[in-house]
């Protein structure tokens, strides 16, 4: 039933399990892991608007990934924009990392790895977009994946306030408005990123050039098996410079060939997770994601993960036989 409230809590031993099973699997098909030991507090409320959902949430710090395994499972694409309520979190993806406090929100993007870190105890608001009815009019404006919107003034402050008056009012929204309200959230979404000064959001480039940056990434990850990839291959299929391709990876904090490493390491892992692939070594896991040396990618995914891979791997199948 649209607009149905579904409530869940859970406060005694055996919660987080219950949460991660029941909630983060089935509803956003992301891995969770708390960050503090003890029982695992949590307590949600979902709301089904029909072409998109809220999710309100309040739980215990935790840490929360999205990776090539979880995106391989299946399940709809969307763009996720989280809103901030209380405590402090850390959002990663594509290689941008937004810290958020009370009143600030962002965007990921489900075709994608990301990461959500929360350190201390947090109530956020979680709104769930179709990825196809959002990114025709996103992609005009730039990549907007984990960047941070302050929600204390302009039209980021009317935007969260939409947010909250919504979740106040659910009870009395017909639902005939519901496919307007979508569209109303839609538009405080372009507005909001078109209105957003890219250097208070913590990205010193124009909105021009992060759209460049993404269709790169969008370009790395499609072509992350090669094992030719390199920055002087990207920059030409760009018709770029290689010293402007640097310039343009800067604002990720990496360097082009560190993200291109770090993209290959994760799709690595997600195969030595898989147990379907079990019967592939190692070896033919890391040469089939554009690696050449596989002493090489032991050391990677060592300085990455702190594990090895033969580690890594023999600690999952431990845990499927216990």
């Amino acid at each position: 039933m649209l607009g149905e409230n579904i409530r869940k809590s859970r406060l005694a031993d055996g919660g987080f399990r219950y949460f991660q099973d029941d909630f983060c699997r089935r509803e956003f098909r992301v891995t969770a892991q708390p960050l503090a030991r003890g029982a695992f507090s949590w307590e949600l409320e979902h709301f089904d608007f029909g072409q998109f959902q809220l999710t309100e949430l309040v739980c215990d710090p935790l840490e929360i990934s999205h990776t090539y395994s979880d995106i391989r499972d299946g399940g709809s694409s969307s763009y996720y924009v989280t809103l901030q309520l209380a405590g402090r979190s850390v959002v990663s993806q594509q290689g941008r990392n937004s810290s958020l406090g009370p009143g600030d929100y962002t965007i990921v993007d489900s075709r994608f790895p990301y990461k959500i870190k929360y350190d201390e105890p947090v109530r956020r608001v979680i709104l769930r977009l179709p990825h196809d009815a959002l990114h025709r009019r996103l992609k005009f404006c730039g990549n907007p994946v984990a960047l941070r919107f302050h929600g204390n003034s302009g039209i980021n402050a009317i935007f969260v306030n939409f947010i909250d008056t919504l979740l106040r009012e659910r009870h009395a929204i017909n639902k005939k408005h519901f496919n307007m309200l979508f569209g109303r959230v839609s538009d405080f979404l372009i507005a909001s990123f078109e209105s957003t000064d890219q250097r208070s959001a913590g990205v010193e480039q124009s909105a021009r050039q992060i759209n460049q940056l993404g269709m790169i990434q969008n370009y790395i990850e499609g072509n992350i098996s090669n094992p030719a990839l390199s920055p002087k291959l990207i920059a030409d299929a760009f018709n770029i410079t290689d010293r402007y391709l640097h310039y343009l990876f800067k604002s990720t904090g990496q360097t082009v060939v560190n993200w291109i490493w770090q993209r290959r390491l994760e799709r690595c892992q997600a195969d030595l997770s898989n147990a379907g692939l079990s019967g592939r070594t190692i070896s033919e896991i890391c040469y089939a994601w554009g690696f050449n040396d596989s002493a090489h990618f032991s050391r990677k995914f060592k300085q990455h993960f702190g594990v090895s891979p033969r580690s890594f791997r023999n600690s999952l199948t431990l845990d499927r036989h216990s």
